[in-house]
């Protein structure tokens, strides 16, 4: 159907084609299917990375972001395959990148923060917000 309507559409390769004889027929079908058939792209760098089985949405999700990457593939299973392999990839280099900064080399409120654990609290800093909250209070008391 999607040939039908290009030929449709675009009258002169439409009449072309009818006079082509039935190899170079099959050949134009082939070629024209090889590149308009459904395809699947992965994004490998936009606005979400993932695979998806439609060029527009692929697109939305590249156009205007910097440095995009992105590539089509004729199956799911081509797809997939290059998709986790680029996120092993990426896996090891944060890794790498892990290995060369150890934990100890940092400062400790760095430390915590990378491992999700919430800011240490200083018993001298809860004095002083203590000290701070009933100042307000006593001012506003007085004063109101």
């Amino acid at each position: 159907m999607t040939t039908l309507g290009h030929l449709v559409d675009h009258k002169a390769q439409g009449s072309s084609f009818v006079g082509m004889i039935q190899p170079h027929r099959v050949l134009w079908l082939r070629n024209y299917l090889g590149k308009y058939q459904d395809k699947w792209y992965v994004v490998f760098r936009g606005r979400l990375r993932g695979i998806y089985s439609s060029w527009r949405v692929c697109q939305d999700q590249v156009n205007g972001y910097s440095n995009n990457s992105y590539r089509g593939y004729v199956t799911l299973k081509e797809a997939r395959q290059e998709y986790l392999t680029y996120l092993e990839e990426e896996l090891l280099e944060d890794q790498a990148i892990d290995d060369a900064v150890p934990l100890a080399q940092l400062p400790p409120e760095e430390v915590h923060a990378l491992q999700g654990a919430p800011p240490e609290v200083h018993p001298s800093r809860v004095k002083d917000y203590i000290i701070a909250f009933l100042i307000v209070v006593i001012v506003r008391i007085v004063f109101f």
